[in-house]
């Protein structure tokens, strides 16, 4: 093995709309110079948000080759989405331990409104559906120090 070869980290971000994901995320991509993806910022036409079924699916799909191509070029690399069900999360939790990755996983906790405009029936929905994932860590946004 060898010593000088640096680990890549990567770290899954998620929780309901609302819970400072996105915030948290391009903060700590700002302050330790690290790649950060999230489906929503392929959503976004101008300073428009907009999304179909058929955008969101094409942007979930882009955000995980991205966020792979990161990793593979060594880049510690932030992803942050809802994130609802441990199936969406082992799919990037597996490719990035393929990689070598140091892989963490954070679950927001808190809930300052969703920007989005995201029905409540649909926020229930998410709520009512959200599983754990093993070994993920509860954060409280409002205890980092960022």
């Amino acid at each position: 093995m060898n010593a000088d070869k640096k680990v890549v980290r990567f770290l899954l971000i998620r929780g309901l709309p609302g819970s400072s994901k996105s915030t948290v995320a391009s903060k700590l991509a700002a302050k330790y110079g690290v790649k950060h993806f999230e489906n929503d910022s392929y959503l976004m036409h101008g300073d428009k948000y907009v999304w179909t079924p058929e955008a969101a699916k094409d942007a979930a799909k882009r955000c995980f080759e991205d966020a792979m191509s990161a990793l593979r070029s060594g880049k510690d690399t932030i992803v942050s989405n809802v994130f609802v069900t441990r199936k969406s999360i082992d799919r990037y939790v597996r490719a990035a331990k393929q990689l070598g990755c140091e892989v963490q996983v954070w679950r927001m906790t808190n809930d300052f409104g969703n920007v989005h405009d995201v029905p409540t029936n649909v926020l229930a929905s998410m709520k009512d559906g959200f599983q754990d994932y093993p070994g993920e860590k509860l954060v409280d946004a409002t205890k980092l120090k960022i």
